[in-house]
């Protein structure tokens, strides 16, 4: 590329740069974003090639230049390590609520039912609920949008089909063991998804994300972003390490790049 094309490719991602970051800043949104976008501008010298790639490979179309500077500066905002590592420890600490929840409510189940028998059937009782529609009603004392809206109706149910028309209380305890057992967790997005695959967290996983974001922002999925767009070895890892701020002992070059695509063209 030449001195003039040169220039013109850095001033416009730059310009692109500088957009978003004061987006951003007007609008109180995405600091954390702006972190990465500054971290950018402070090292252009070492992004020149990189903005050249980029400009060029997009034949300068300032909405897809736009795009892809959005997705490199979410993917290392939401999806660098530290992140992905958190979201991590997230879905293991979701599935063991959930398998406490499955526990305690199957336990608080039997303890209703016994006491609903001692109630029902001993020479003792306890003024305890028994009507799940009067512990819905009860719990709903201090929501005041229950009572000026819901409450007079259900009170009218209530009253018309008593408590064997009713899930009981064990019954909805139940249930909600059973929700809680057979609950399938899930990434809520795809570029999550992408970066947790797998057992081990590592820089692997922005890769995933930012790729798998690169996709999703294609043409053929509505995006702006030419199909055929790929980013080459140097200038993606030049990405990596000014992005993430690596250390310089953890700095990345091409050959990280290739040997992770190669690795998942193989599986």
């Amino acid at each position: 590329m030449g001195v003039e094309k040169s220039k013109s490719a850095v001033l416009e991602c730059e310009r692109v740069i500088i957009e978003h970051v004061d987006y951003n800043s007007a609008h109180g949104i995405l600091a954390s974003c702006n972190k990465v976008a500054h971290r950018l501008l402070e090292r252009r010298n070492e992004l020149v090639p990189v903005y050249e790639e980029i400009y060029r490979k997009l034949n300068g179309d300032q909405t897809a230049i736009s795009e892809l500077f959005h997705l490199i500066f979410i993917s290392a905002a939401f999806w660098n390590p530290e992140k992905v590592r958190a979201t991590r420890m997230e879905l293991k600490k979701l599935k063991q609520l959930n398998d406490e929840i499955y526990e305690t409510s199957l336990k608080l189940a039997k303890l209703i039912d016994e006491r609903g028998s001692l109630n029902n059937k001993s020479s003792v009782s306890s003024d305890t609920h028994y009507d799940i529609c009067l512990v819905l009603d009860a719990a709903g004392r201090e929501n005041y949008m229950y009572k000026f809206w819901v409450q007079e109706d259900m009170m009218k149910l209530i009253t018309r089909f008593d408590c064997k028309y009713w899930p009981s209380l064990s019954e909805f305890l139940c249930e909600l063991a059973r929700d809680a057992n057979e609950a399938e967790i899930s990434a809520s997005d795809p570029m999550t998804a992408a970066a947790i695959t797998g057992q081990r967290g590592s820089l692997v996983d922005f890769l995933k994300a930012f790729f798998e974001g690169l996709d999703q922002n294609k043409k053929r999925n509505s995006g702006f972003i030419t199909n055929d767009f790929q980013l080459s070895d140097n200038s993606m890892a030049t990405i990596m390490n000014c992005a993430l701020e690596l250390p310089a002992d953890d700095i990345k070059d091409a050959g990280y790049i290739k040997r992770y695509r190669q690795s998942q063209r193989e599986k």
